[in-house]
């Protein structure tokens, strides 16, 4: 039964060329917009090198902490508070805090300083994020203890400060008085990369601006901890909440206020202020609201679409009806031939999408450097991305050919023989 459903469906979209690649040109086309919408989320939220571990990180951008003598204080982490609740966590399989900030650097003997982004690191980053080493090497905890001054720079860095790639062993000079020694190349990764994104990485022990020794709660750091999967997450986070209430209870001058952090990935790049909460339930209903627009308009043209040609099948619906076609044969037959555009629409839809992302990502991604993304067509056809879509396919039909089907079933005989 079904394969004659499809075999008439077959037949009345070659009678009809015109309203058939109308039909499926609008359903290709609103599947692209949700194929890239669903794509671009996952570009923002989803692994890709060296970001290859976000679906089992946690992030800590700011702290509140309470004092009996000066009140409320938001700002970033200090040494103190990674020191005392962070570092004796058991749970985390990698640990990585950090500071940066735009520093000049000029070479030894030059006059003029260049403005770069310099991080100072515990060297966890190393090991959390999978970056592509061109040249030399990490610097390790045995250089972050010993407060080397070495660093590890991309190669984007090492052109525009050496006008070379071939740059290790070779010094710069921070804020005109520290000399460090590059040991190691990175590419460059795009700044879609929020926390594996640099341009020059040195060990925060081993810079004069930053004071290992200070004591307050807070500062300039953030921190990123690495589950071993994504179990470990929930451990990860008691372990946390654990290690704030035994702080609080034992200092009674300061109380510590994480406003429900550690975040996982979506969550910590969508809390904008280090006085807000997360803003991921906001970015998600905007998420649904474009879907149910990419959805809903070409539902409504493939139904409008599915009852003018009922409109004009009205005499062969009668005379099937007359023969006995029951109304649950006529709705079903009306199904499937919707089934088979939406079908059909998805397929071109799918590819315009993957095409469409490609040529279009500087606007998709306006404000970042696409040049380090480093994705294929194998990273965005990924099993979820084909289920969504199945779903929004039959969504789509199921939406777009209930009307037209019920009304064609429930059609007057008479009617329909009158207008043969």
């Amino acid at each position: 039964m079904v394969q004659q459903y499809f075999k008439q469906a077959w037949r009345v979209l070659r009678e009809n060329p015109v309203l058939s690649t109308i039909t499926i040109l609008g359903t290709a086309l609103s599947i692209a917009m949700i194929m890239m919408l669903v794509m671009t989320d996952r570009v923002m939220h989803g692994n890709f090198a060296p970001e290859n571990t976000r679906d089992r990180t946690l992030y800590v951008k700011s702290i509140s902490v309470e004092s009996k003598e000066n009140g409320t204080n938001n700002s970033r982490l200090g040494l103190r508070t990674i020191k005392e609740v962070f570092l004796p966590l058991k749970t985390p399989e990698a640990l990585y805090f950090y500071t940066g900030d735009r520093m000049g650097i000029r070479l030894p003997g030059g006059s003029t300083d260049v403005s770069m982004y310099v991080e100072c690191t515990n060297g966890g980053n190393w090991r959390l994020f999978d970056y592509t080493f061109l040249a030399g090497r990490a610097f390790g905890e045995a250089e972050v203890k010993a407060a080397d001054k070495v660093a590890v720079i991309t190669d984007k860095a090492a052109r525009q400060l050496f006008e070379s790639d071939e740059v290790v062993g070779k010094s710069f000079i921070l804020n005109g008085e520290e000399e460090f020694r590059v040991i190691g190349v990175v590419k460059q990764p795009s700044n879609l990369t929020n926390y594996a994104n640099g341009s020059i990485w040195i060990p925060y022990t081993s810079t004069i601006s930053l004071d290992v020794n200070d004591t307050s709660l807070t500062g300039s750091f953030q921190l990123v901890m690495l589950a071993k999967n994504k179990k470990d997450m929930a451990k990860i986070r008691a372990e946390v909440a654990t290690a704030v209430e035994q702080f609080n209870t034992n200092d009674p001058n300061y109380a510590l206020y994480f406003r429900g952090q550690p975040d996982t990935y979506k969550q910590s790049i969508n809390r904008f202020s280090d006085i807000q909460d997360t803003q991921v339930k906001a970015y998600n209903r905007k998420q649904i609201l474009l879907l149910l627009l990419f959805l809903l308009v070409p539902a409504i043209n493939l139904s409008l679409m599915t009852t003018s040609r009922m409109k004009q099948r009205a005499s062969e619906i009668g005379v099937r009806r007359t023969y006995g076609a029951s109304t649950m044969n006529i709705a079903n037959q009306v199904i499937w031939e919707s089934l088979l555009y939406t079908v059909i629409g998805s397929m071109v839809g799918f590819v315009l999408s993957i095409g469409g992302f490609f040529m279009l990502r500087k606007i998709l991604f306006k404000g970042y450097s696409v040049a380090g993304m480093q994705l294929s067509v194998s990273d965005l056809m990924r099993p979820e991305i084909f289920l969504s879509v199945i779903i929004f396919c039959l969504l789509l039909n199921l939406i777009a050919s209930i009307v037209p089907a019920v009304r064609a079933s429930r059609s007057n005989i008479i009617n329909n023989l009158y207008e043969a």
